[in-house]
């Protein structure tokens, strides 16, 4: 059973030990980089922790309510507990808080190389829109995802 909560600075050091463990050298985002995410007006955090105390998951996006697009900065599940339905259910409330905050478009990015991401968001209806060539490290192309909510 995990529990869906707002993250917060105390949560930095398992949000960034977490962040390592998902994602490679140099694409993981700074303990820095972290905070300011989570003190941004303009940014939403969940964590999904363990009854014991384990973030198990997290999402975080960015909010441009002119453009009324929800820019998902990063969305993570702990290897030992994916495919387990986590993803998804992050996914649905992000979703629902998306559209909350009256936004009607979510876009991501997600390095073309990482098939079972890729295939994780087009299960979920997100569609390719375009390709951004060395935007991880500098080498690896990541392709533009998005999912448009209509009324």
């Amino acid at each position: 059973m995990v529990c869906l909560r707002p993250a917060g600075q105390q949560d930095l050091a398992k949000i960034f030990a977490l962040d390592k463990r998902c994602f490679r050298a140099g694409i993981a985002y700074s303990p820095q980089e972290f905070s300011a995410i989570l003190a941004s007006r303009w940014c939403v955090s969940m964590v999904a922790e363990s009854e014991a105390g384990h973030v198990l998951g997290l999402w975080s996006l960015e909010s441009y309510t002119r453009k009324k697009t929800a820019h998902i900065l990063t969305m993570e599940v702990a290897p030992e507990v994916r495919r387990s339905g986590l993803g998804s259910l992050l996914m649905s409330h992000l979703e629902q808080t998306a559209l909350a905050l009256g936004l009607t478009m979510v876009e991501l990015e997600v390095a073309d190389d990482d098939a079972s991401a890729l295939n994780f968001y087009l299960r979920l209806g997100y569609r390719a829109t375009g390709k951004m060539p060395r935007y991880y490290l500098g080498k690896i192309d990541a392709l533009r995802m998005e999912k448009l909510f209509t009324a």
